[in-house]
């Protein structure tokens, strides 16, 4: 019995590691140049890293700190803000909820609107999760020369620019 699941775990490692191969080779594959197609895979490295290290049960973080950051807010605008789908938000709320993280209350401005707001207990998680994040930043860029977290963050402001720019679509005058 344990032979088979010991089988079907690394059965079901090796499938992921297929999929992320399969999924590196098509960036490549649809990036414009060598250049393009290191970046989208650190990108990509980037995003799974992230979600390994979720700081909630729920993998609702990135929540936390919106709240956090912004006040209380409907699930409509959390999904918004988290470029998210609704329904992922809603999930991630329900968890958080369970693990007494959020709570709801009625709006101030409408009271048929239900916005989310930090327990204690979230507020305390929240900041953990930024902290975390400050650490895990500061050690990145251990080492590197002033300069170089300079012209990192200048790039990186840049490529964010240009993300929001792409999204937007071509203005019509």
């Amino acid at each position: 019995m344990q032979q088979a699941t010991e089988l079907v775990a690394a059965a079901r490692k090796n499938r992921r590691a297929l999929i992320e191969a399969d999924h590196d080779a098509l960036l490549a594959e649809l990036a414009a140049s060598p250049a393009t197609a290191s970046l989208l895979t650190a990108l990509v490295d980037l995003m799974r890293d992230a979600r390994r290290r979720g700081a909630t049960q729920s993998g609702g973080g990135q929540l936390l700190v919106v709240l956090a950051k912004d006040g209380p807010r409907c699930g409509a605008d959390l999904a918004s803000a988290l470029h998210l789908d609704q329904s992922t938000v809603s999930r991630q709320i329900s968890a958080l909820e369970a693990e007494g993280l959020v709570r709801r209350r009625a709006s101030a401005r409408d009271r048929r609107v239900h916005e989310l707001e930090l327990t204690d207990d979230g507020r305390r998680v929240a900041r953990e999760e930024i902290q975390r994040r400050v650490r895990l930043l500061v050690a990145g860029v251990a080492g590197w020369a002033e300069e170089d977290i300079d012209t990192l963050s200048r790039l990186l402001a840049r490529f964010v620019a240009g993300l929001r720019s792409a999204e937007e679509g071509p203005r019509s005058e």
